[in-house]
């Protein structure tokens, strides 16, 4: 175990935080050459090799041309909506993207970590028809009803995401220790019910792996606040968001994030809201109460000391009213320079770089399945799993969740291998194997 990853069946049990649910992601997330060049090492016929890869390009290829017509069609066209919407469910499952379910996304309104002021999304800035019209198709309504989308956004946007990683800040925090101080001291006394929030309860999870999550919230009572702090948050690797906005035409709209925190998803949402920390409002709010007796005194004649004070506490409050939309414009910014970075692409280029991910992933699949198969089969699926996954950790240091059954089925469907009927995989033979891709390859309409 390290400081911040934890492998095993349940998290362990330590102080200093809480420990996520990060299942290992099934992403290989390994470039063809690379893999090529190591199978080549054991025996793999590169020729083959580089048919499967071109054999399946082609396929991914007419996968591109039609996304990009039916997406370009969608602003007016239902229909085209839909079929967009069929296919770009395919291409998730088939890049091992998956969709950010109701449970983790309560984990990650627990916490904040590089917005340290809260952030509010507004839903009805997303158009929940688009959606709602693509569901009446029973085959579309239950793949997403599969993915258990969290409510405050099932009707109006799709949330998908690849890989969970560690991510560190470290900080001095000093204006949100500070709220933080208060909202403890307010939270012992008679406002307890307006200041405290009650802990949400999260049912008891199982999963192979698990990140761990410090947040200031976590950090002793008696914590400094000229001591740097560090934070620990999971992370997003990829986020894509596909969404309608709610202007009432227009197409859809795709985007593409990196290494985006958990307790900041909300930053990806566009029309997003900014808050006011619980000490900028008290502040404002004591304030605004101490100054109208005062000022309601010098409006009925009071006397020339009532009148000042009055202007003093209506001056302060200003000030404080001043500075804090000064706050809410730096984090604004701030805001808006964290997403410029993490923003990698939109809408037509989201689409290349999906389907071309895809790829990658289903040549990585393929390759590894037959070439396991001819070495060391027949073995049954479990076993060709555990095979591969420890093949690659040794040989590349990396730890992915090897789709077995998906791996199969699309070699399979190329003829490189085969079913055995008794619960084992086989590798056809290199004659029929090399036969079976110049088929595949023919039907595609390429010359053999």
């Amino acid at each position: 175990m390290s400081a911040t990853i934890h492998r095993g069946p349940e998290p362990p049990a330590s102080t200093g935080g809480t420990w996520i649910p990060a299942p290992r992601s099934r992403d290989l997330a390994l470039p063809p050459g690379a893999l090529f060049a190591a199978l080549a090492q054991e025996g793999a016929d590169p020729a083959r090799l580089d048919a499967v890869a071109r054999t399946l390009h082609a396929e991914r290829r007419r996968t591109l041309d039609a996304l990009k017509v039916s997406f370009a069609q969608a602003a007016e066209d239902p229909a085209a909506r839909k079929a967009f919407l069929q296919a770009f469910l395919q291409v998730m499952r088939e890049g091992e993207y998956g969709g950010l379910d109701a449970e983790t996304y309560a984990r990650a309104t627990d916490q904040r970590f590089l917005l340290d002021i809260p952030v509010r999304v507004s839903w009805s800035a997303l158009d929940p028809r688009w959606l709602a019209e693509a569901k009446k198709d029973p085959a579309i309504a239950a793949e997403l009803d599969a993915l258990d989308l969290p409510e405050a956004f099932r009707d109006r946007a799709l949330f998908f995401y690849r890989g969970f990683l560690p991510q560190e800040a470290k900080g001095w925090y000093v204006a949100a220790k500070l709220d933080l101080i208060l909202m403890r001291i307010l939270s012992g006394g008679p406002l307890r019910r307006l200041f405290t929030k009650k802990p949400a309860e999260h049912p008891p999870a199982k999963a192979e792996r698990w990140l761990r999550r410090v947040g200031l919230a976590d950090t002793p009572w008696h914590a400094g606040l000229l001591h740097r702090a560090t934070l620990h948050e999971p992370c997003f690797r990829q986020v894509v968001l596909l969404y309608r906005p709610s202007r009432g035409e227009g197409g859809l709209t795709l985007k593409l994030f990196r290494d985006i925190p958990l307790a900041d998803a909300e930053m990806v949402f566009p029309k997003r809201k900014l808050g006011i920390r619980g000490l900028d409002a008290l502040l404002i709010a004591v304030t605004a109460l101490a100054a109208t007796p005062a000022i309601i005194k010098a409006i009925m004649g009071g006397s020339g000391t009532a009148i000042a004070l009055a202007i003093a506490l209506g001056g302060y409050a200003t000030k404080l009213v001043g500075q804090y939309l000064q706050k809410r414009g730096q984090h604004r910014a701030r805001l808006t320079a964290t997403l410029y970075d993490k923003s990698q692409d939109t809408d037509v280029g989201v689409l290349q770089y999906l389907v071309d991910a895809g790829l990658t992933q289903s040549v990585a699949e393929v390759a590894l399945a037959h070439h396991h198969l001819t070495n060391a089969g027949p073995l049954t699926p479990e076993a060709l799993d555990a095979r591969i996954e420890g093949w690659l950790e040794a040989r590349f240091g990396v730890d992915p969740d090897y789709d077995v059954q998906d791996a199969l089925t699309r070699a399979q469907a190329l003829g490189l291998v085969r079913d055995d009927g008794d619960g084992t995989w086989s590798a056809a033979a290199p004659a029929e194997a090399d036969a079976k891709l110049a088929e595949a390859w023919a039907r595609l309409g390429r010359p053999v």
